[in-house]
């Protein structure tokens, strides 16, 4: 296996490198508030349900800091923080040699307040120059340490000449409002202010933010929007002496093998327009061209890896290491698994121990992996109509090096997850993705012939039920291929892929569908009413239709849970009026970027 040399100093050289900021409005740019697109009804108060939640101790002590609260007359985020007993670490921080590590924003007394600005960059990877979008100068965005029970607010200022918003990938907060709404249309030189309420029920781990603004997702997000968020608590207590690292991959946008775009049967060359694709075809380390890590031989050593591409799946190895699999999508498991390589799809995380080999040289790599095999087409990104096998690819350079250690590894159970496998079943829901192929234009994405559509509701679940959903990938005479689910607000456990049941819970937010394949979730949602949504999160499916929306209300009749056993989704569409005034807003015409609305609109003919 052909390994890279480390590279020299902080792990970031020359092949990676942020030049400047560009298209930035100066500093007596007005920024305006924006307002969330009017699709709010009425919610009845929520509840939680009891007889899932890990014991009468925890449900007592919850009881009173909700008596707490109400008679202090007020939200008391401050007091529900300092009275959760499992959340009252403070962050230890990153392993410091050189490793590239994205700023740590941390909460204090309850409370984060940060502001992040999405602007335009242009970036230098292993001699390729790319524009990019990134926060705050920096991609990833800064680190978000909470805790649960905290109140996040975070002000999103918009200086792209494109629409945006945000998502908080994988927590367990409300929908609605000024939360995890992503119906919020931000338009450039706009500013909007989130405010996330942690409840004490959300499990601690690694999530992640990212723009949600459709059908710009894939653009924004493998430009460089995105960053990491940790939830405080559980591994950082049980594994406190293990020193921790975070690994955000991201960009690996497609590109052509040899740069140039495949020939679209029955188009003149040149005839049909490419979209602007911002961020870069290599695959990132924390903003960094495979950077460099040092690690003991024998120590451990604790990775938070998210995989925050748009469209990439990474098969993840490490030549001579097992992996100890501690955590997915947030969620710690019962029992550490071994794994060799994890497939790790967009949006997904894991949390692994790793112990250092024998003195030398390794490569964390992204190992072969082909994700679509019919109906694959797309020109620009380089890929056939039978699919293309995404390659290997050094991700970061490990040294091991130094005296030897022998850390022990950790026994016994990480954590004990509720299992829902014997849960009364409300509802049974079967969800079909699929892919429409095209040479002249995009794909479309449909689930049952139908396409997303923003304001209609595809599913009603109630509050404290237990739905079983089957996602399925069918393998036809013209499509086969992988696609990636994801729900947002409440997560799920996994019963079984391809019909064969689980051993062991797995509750995760986000999940490989195999090509050809099923998998089959309980959804149980808690705590929350409001309308939000579910989709592939291969960002590029999402954008071409592969999203739907639900709603989740307390005690809805029958008839409307029952509504759709199987659902459909339509694309958003943006009025001329509203794409007109953006970019006479901001100037920026000359921009790639701001033909990238256009392009996702109009069609690709010139």
């Amino acid at each position: 296996m052909s390994e890279q040399p480390p590279t020299p100093g902080d792990g970031q050289d020359d092949r990676t490198k942020i030049r400047k900021v560009v298209f930035e409005p100066d500093d007596k740019t007005k920024i305006r508030t924006a307002v969330p697109q009017p699709d709010s009804v009425d919610r009845p108060a929520p509840r939680r349900r009891a007889p899932l939640i890990a014991g009468g101790v925890v449900l007592l002590a919850i009881i009173i800091v909700a008596a707490i609260v109400l008679l202090s007359g007020g939200s008391g985020s401050t007091k529900l923080a300092s009275a959760n007993p499992q959340c009252d670490a403070h962050f230890a921080g990153w392993i410091k040699d050189g490793f590239p590590e994205p700023p740590t924003i941390e909460s204090h007394d309850g409370e984060l307040s940060t502001t992040l600005t999405a602007t335009t960059y242009t970036i230098d990877v292993n001699h390729h120059t790319y524009e990019g979008l990134h926060y705050n100068g920096i991609t990833p965005g800064p680190t978000l340490a909470i805790c649960r029970g905290d109140t996040v607010h975070v002000s999103l200022v918009n200086k792209l000449p494109i629409p945006t918003n945000l998502h908080v990938h994988g927590l367990h907060v409300s929908p609605e409002g000024e939360s995890d709404n992503i119906f919020v249309s931000l338009n450039p030189l706009q500013a909007h202010p989130y405010t996330y309420k942690l409840p004490l029920d959300q499990s601690p781990g690694t999530f992640w933010y990212h723009p949600h603004f459709h059908p710009l997702v894939d653009a924004e997000t493998t430009g460089g929007m995105l960053g990491a968020i940790l939830v405080e608590g559980g591994l950082d207590k049980t594994l406190a002496n293990i020193p921790e690292r975070l690994i955000v991959i991201h960009g690996g946008k497609p590109v052509p093998p040899n740069g140039k775009p495949l020939p679209i049967p029955g188009v003149k060359p040149g005839q049909i327009k490419p979209p602007p694709a911002p961020g870069p075809g290599e695959l990132l380390v924390n903003g960094t061209y495979q950077p460099t890590l040092h690690i003991s031989p024998g120590q451990l050593q604790r990775w938070r890896i998210v995989n925050g591409t748009g469209e990439r799946y990474v098969h993840l190895a490490l030549p001579g290491t097992t992996f100890e699999l501690l955590a997915v999508d947030g969620n710690t498991l019962h029992e550490m698994r071994p794994e060799k390589q994890i497939l790790i799809g967009p949006g997904e995380r894991v949390e692994v121990l790793v112990r250092g080999g024998a003195p030398g040289l390794y490569g964390l790599s992204s190992v072969p992996f082909q994700p679509c095999y019919k109906g694959c087409f797309d020109p620009f990104g380089g890929v056939p109509n039978t699919g293309r096998n995404f390659g290997f690819q050094t991700l970061v350079n490990v040294v091991s090096s130094g005296p030897e250690e022998n850390t022990p590894m950790p026994a016994g159970p990480l954590a004990n997850p509720p299992d829902l496998r014997a849960a009364h079943v409300d509802v049974h829901r079967t969800i079909v993705m699929g892919r429409v192929p095209s040479f002249a234009r995009p794909p479309q994405f449909p689930i049952n012939g139908k396409l997303f559509e923003p304001r209609r509701t595809d599913i009603t679940m109630a509050l404290s039920s237990v739905e079983e959903w089957t996602l399925k990938s069918p393998d036809t005479n013209v499509i086969d291929e992988w696609h990636n689910f994801h729900i947002h607000t409440n997560p799920f456990q996994v019963v079984s892929i391809n019909g064969k049941p689980l051993s062991y819970v797995d509750w995760q937010d986000t999940v490989n569908v195999p090509a050809g394949g099923s998998v089959t979730i309980l959804i149980h949602p808690i705590d929350f009413v409001g309308k939000s949504v579910f989709h592939c999160h291969i960002d590029f499916h999402e954008d071409n239709g592969m999203m739907g929306t639900f709603q989740i209300v307390k005690n809805p009749p029958a008839s409307e849970v029952n509504a759709a056993k199987v659902v459909y989704m339509a694309p958003p569409t943006i009025k001329p009026a509203v794409l007109k005034g953006t970019l006479a807003s901001v100037h920026w015409a000359g921009s790639n970027l701001a033909t990238l609305l256009w392009w996702c609109q109009s069609g690709v003919l010139v």
